[in-house]
């Protein structure tokens, strides 16, 4: 039986295949990973280049994958964008953990299919991510309404918690209020918008941040106003 030595030349990685990065570019990834290169295929150290991937705070997961003879394949999951917050009049996107996708030297991300965030103060973000009480209240509000709509549809005000508003396809106005009973003004919310279905620019805006005493105000017709106990 041929017996082939494993320390040959034959197994010396000679090619290194980048799948799936769309944020990071390319170039990136092999900066990294390169000094595999001319290293045998089952020893060139498999966790310690994943542990050097994972640095890229963009990185979800990353699968090192052995393509015999002599190729590695990085095969790479990353973060979803989750939202666009405008601040200083720049797009930062996150991820629903709150790290920051859109850094420089990274590939450009499609923020129009995106929700968008205006009236955070400047100070929520400190070196690749925002911080932890912004991210708690972003989902404490996004999280049960976004569902009602398509993600591009939503603007969100927050530039006062306790008056936050939706501006919704740039038509219809949603006083929310503050976060308090976010899930019995989802209800309500939803509601309301299969009511109004198809007629968002007949209405002046909706106000559901009395959970009691919810109204959609028409433009030229009588106001609905829901009475609850």
């Amino acid at each position: 039986m041929l017996q082939i030595p494993l320390n040959i030349e034959y197994f010396s990685i000679k090619n290194i295949i980048i799948k799936n990065n769309q944020i990071i570019p390319t170039a990136i990834v092999t900066e990294k990973s390169n000094y595999i290169l001319k290293k045998n295929i089952f020893s060139f150290g498999k966790q310690r280049i994943l542990k050097t991937l994972m640095t890229i705070p963009q990185f979800e997961s990353i699968n090192v994958i052995r393509a015999y003879p002599d190729k590695i394949v990085i095969d790479i999951k990353e973060k979803k964008p989750w939202v666009n917050l405008l601040l200083n009049n720049k797009d930062i996107i996150i991820d629903k953990t709150g790290i920051i996708l859109n850094m420089p030297g990274t590939n450009e991300i499609d923020s129009t299919i995106l929700p968008v965030i205006k009236g955070l103060p400047p100070g929520v973000t400190s070196d690749h991510k925002i911080d932890i009480s912004t991210l708690n209240m972003l989902k404490n509000v996004l999280t049960p309404l976004e569902t009602l709509f398509k993600p591009e549809q939503l603007q969100f005000n927050l530039v006062d918690e306790t008056n936050i508003e939706i501006l919704a396809d740039d038509i219809l106005l949603i006083k929310v209020g503050d976060s308090s009973f976010i899930e019995q003004k989802r209800t309500t919310l939803k509601t309301f918008l299969n009511y109004i279905q198809n007629r968002w620019n007949e209405v002046e805006y909706i106000d559901i941040k009395c959970i009691k005493n919810p109204v959609i105000k028409f433009k030229q017709e009588l106001n609905l106003t829901n009475q609850t106990e």
